[in-house]
């Protein structure tokens, strides 16, 4: 009978460490990026997609600077932006998540009325898109999504403060509704227009990063002025947990996007297992 406890005990210790190496390795599956656009490149004329999904993107006016992780794109608030055609892949309709490095420039409330900064927007206003509000004490952030013909969005109660960098992370559930994580932490926020449930409209428009539907300083879809780094869409709800491991490690060590293999898919290879 002792020895059988023994190996009853050997045996359960060793399914619980198998959980833990497992989990150890464990990674962002790089087959639900959708884009991934890290902003290295060596000149200021495309936006490279890692996804392998060939989401490349044209950059409009925006200038290569030093980054959160490598190198950034600069907006001028004006008509800046990184334009990337519709695709199939960027129009999901039951889950979807954004995560991205912010640095927003001080003075953007030009108006003084609804000062709707955009960092991502699909096709304009209709199918969903990300807002930085310039105007309001607390810099909020706006995560909003076409469901049902109406907007439905989510604003945080905290924001991306002026010059400083700041991570945000947005998840979509069509049952679950939507989060919003600022540095790494989910947000309580707060609904507007109604509960947010039910499949996203997609729409054949040109995703934008850094642009909304009108340039300059209009009411309400203004083009942002700032840093940008560090862009990705996925076609799964993250966890916090995936959320706060692509701002601590960056994108190309949590997802394993350091290198595409041949076929256009991300190679997600031992060696940048073991890296981590």
């Amino acid at each position: 009978m002792k020895t059988l406890v023994t190996r009853l005990l050997c045996i359960a210790l060793f399914i619980i460490g198998s959980i833990f190496v497992a989990q150890s390795f464990a990674k962002i599956d790089p087959e639900t990026a959708v884009g991934i656009w890290l902003f290295n490149e060596a000149t200021g004329k495309v936006a490279a997609d890692s996804s392998g999904n060939g989401n490349k993107g044209k950059i409009i006016g925006a200038e290569l600077v030093d980054g959160k992780f490598g190198k950034a794109l600069r907006f001028d608030g004006n008509d800046n932006c990184v334009e990337v055609q519709n695709s199939d892949s960027l129009n999901p309709e039951e889950q979807i998540s954004i995560v991205m490095w912010v640095y927003p420039d001080a003075g953007q409330n030009c108006d003084g009325n609804n000062n709707w900064r955009f960092l991502v927007s699909k096709g304009g206003w209709g199918s969903y898109h990300l807002i930085w509000e310039s105007d309001w004490g607390a810099n909020e952030i706006g995560w909003t999504l076409k469901i049902g013909g109406a907007d439905k969005r989510l604003w945080t109660n905290t924001g991306a403060s002026p010059e400083k960098w700041t991570h945000l992370g947005f998840t979509y559930h069509f049952k679950d509704g939507s989060t919003v994580h600022v540095n790494g932490e989910q947000q309580a926020g707060k609904s507007a227009q109604g509960p947010v449930n039910g499949p996203i409209t997609t729409n054949p428009g040109v995703l934008k990063i850094g642009g909304g539907s009108n340039k300059g300083c209009p009411n309400g879809s203004g083009y942002f002025g700032g840093i940008i780094d560090e862009v990705a869409i996925f076609n799964v709800t993250l966890a916090p947990e995936e959320i706060e491991d692509i701002m601590n490690k960056g994108l190309e060590k949590a997802v394993g996007s350091t290198a595409v293999s041949s076929n256009g898919k991300l190679a997600n290879t031992w060696a940048s297992i073991k890296e981590n």
